[in-house]
């Protein structure tokens, strides 16, 4: 979905592909049937454009969707996500608990150090590499 919407507001706004990847959430105005963007170019010049309704639709439900996604990964319990967005059920909270590939990475990681041997020759196969996947040495 990021880099649908991405390619959307770049192909929309006529910008260039390193103006969009620099665009922050303050750059970004959102009005009920638009939204408009600063761009940031070349020699520090700043240009506001439109963008039509259906890619500013697209980036506001990224932004949204993001925001949540940050927020669990951060830590947030489910409830208080739960609760920050007003859903009456945590089934419909429930939709946004996907976490990306790095953070369960790191948290496997954390998880492993933890609670295994930090010797783990005994793990190695016959060639002497490691049974262990790498992301989780």
């Amino acid at each position: 979905m990021y880099r649908y919407s991405r390619f959307t507001v770049y192909y929309a706004s006529g910008t260039r592909a390193q103006e969009v990847c620099d665009l922050t959430v303050g750059d970004i105005q959102f009005y009920p049937d638009r939204a408009g963007i600063n761009i940031h170019g070349k020699g520090q010049k700043v240009r506001r454009i439109g963008i039509p309704c259906d890619a500013s639709n697209m980036l506001k439900k990224y932004i949204e969707h993001r925001r949540i996604i940050n927020m669990l990964e951060a830590g947030f319990p489910l409830i208080v996500v739960k609760n920050f967005l007003g859903h009456v059920s945590l089934q419909t909270t429930k939709i946004y608990t996907e976490i990306t590939q790095d953070t369960m990475n790191k948290q496997l990681k954390s998880w492993n150090d933890k609670w295994f041997l930090k010797d783990n020759s005994h793990f190695e196969n016959t060639n002497g590499k490691s049974n262990i996947p790498e992301f989780l040495r």
